[in-house]
């Protein structure tokens, strides 16, 4: 069993609900194949998913409930991970690690990190990556500014981007914080305007970004304009931004009706063709699932140790490409950084979440994209 502590309700739902289609989408099809296979046993694969309704306070009772569905891997939260982890590693669970918190602890003390995978590759090495990206598009980027909820995850991403900024010759000038129900953004972007950015930085759901955008775009807030959440098609949905330039990297292979890579198989994970708001968070939790099955077969055995050795090291070739974990025990996959600009659409394709020279360049017109 597979279990998922995440956000399938509040504030980053963008996240979790997306994770749990991907994860029941895998369950769907590796039983479907026949199952688990343990020893001379073949077992269902099962799915289940737990609502911590991005409420910090609902983790541990979310954490608990894997528990009692007896799980023996799941997806850890987004905040908090630190109590989802020692209630899993207590009944003995292998945590996929999200949170950046837990991903940091990993990275700097994986000896005292047992049955501890993270989902994502190291986030402050990720962002530089990202900031490199967005500086090889407009090399003209010198001052960045951030303008961001107030939330569990706030603190992570203006670290990491500021860490990301500075690695490639940027200065943030401006960091301002809104609260997660606005909808009326002018007041901040007027002071983040003062600042004169050459990049705004968004997020960080969907909504708030292209709602943040559509509304600085027109007050010239900014020349570029970066969010992990928005779609090509949500930004192409607003006329507002049909004059931006908007970069949206990606943590993970991803996505997009506007943007669907030859390389990609689509339906396996997107059965209807619809990509959810954060596509990238589905298609990670379907590789993790066919990992864990793998690693469950190769073990012969459901012993969470046994499994978390068999997992480190191990390949799964995917719709999506290929993904492995590490021996750092990160899920390294693919990635992609889409580049919109005056109505055309640019995607390039990175062997790993590191990669700052793409492996492959992309350009997409009606919904069809081709290799330069």
């Amino acid at each position: 069993m597979f279990g998922t502590n995440t956000e399938l309700s509040g504030d980053y739902q963008v996240y979790g609900v997306p994770a749990a289609q991907g994860l029941d989408e895998a369950a769907k099809d590796i039983n479907a194949a026949g199952g688990v296979k343990v020893g001379d046993q073949t077992c269902e694969f099962v799915a289940v998913n737990v609502d911590n309704k991005s409420d910090p306070a609902e983790v541990l009772t979310a954490s608990q409930k894997v528990v009692d569905a007896k799980a023996l891997a799941a997806l850890g939260p987004d905040f908090s991970g630190d109590v989802a982890y020692e209630t899993w590693k207590k009944a003995g669970i292998i945590d996929w690690v999200t949170s950046s918190d837990m991903i940091e602890r990993l990275r700097t003390d994986p000896e005292n990190s047992p049955l501890m995978l993270s989902l994502l590759a190291f986030q402050d090495l990720q962002h530089i990556a990202y900031m490199a990206q967005a500086k090889a598009s407009a090399p003209d980027i010198k001052t960045v500014a951030m303008l961001l909820p107030n939330g569990a995850v706030t603190d992570a991403w203006v670290d990491d981007y500021t860490k990301g900024a500075e690695a490639n010759g940027m200065q943030v000038v401006n960091t301002t914080l809104f609260p997660p129900d606005t909808q009326d953004y002018s007041t901040f972007l007027t002071k983040v305007a003062a600042s004169k950015p050459d990049l705004l930085i968004v997020g960080t759901s969907a909504e708030q970004s292209t709602g943040i955008m559509s509304q600085a775009v027109p007050m010239n807030v900014a020349k570029y304009y970066m969010s992990e959440t928005a779609s090509a098609e949500s930004v192409e949905a607003l006329p507002e931004l049909a004059s931006a330039t908007v970069f949206l990297p990606a943590f993970a292979p991803t996505f997009s009706a506007s943007a669907t890579l030859p390389t990609d198989d689509v339906t396996a994970i997107f059965p209807d063709g619809k990509a959810p708001l954060v596509a990238a968070a589905a298609i990670v939790l379907y590789y993790a699932a066919w990992l864990t099955k793998q690693a469950v077969e190769t073990a012969g055995s459901t012993d969470p140790q046994a499994v978390m050795d068999a997992l480190v090291g191990s390949s799964y070739d995917g719709p999506f490409g290929t993904c492995s974990i590490t021996e750092e025990k990160y899920m390294s996959c693919p990635t992609v950084f889409t580049v919109l600009k005056g109505g055309d659409v640019t995607v390039f394709q990175f062997a790993g979440p590191f990669e700052t020279a793409p492996m492959a360049v992309f350009d997409c017109a009606d919904a069809t994209c081709k290799e330069r």
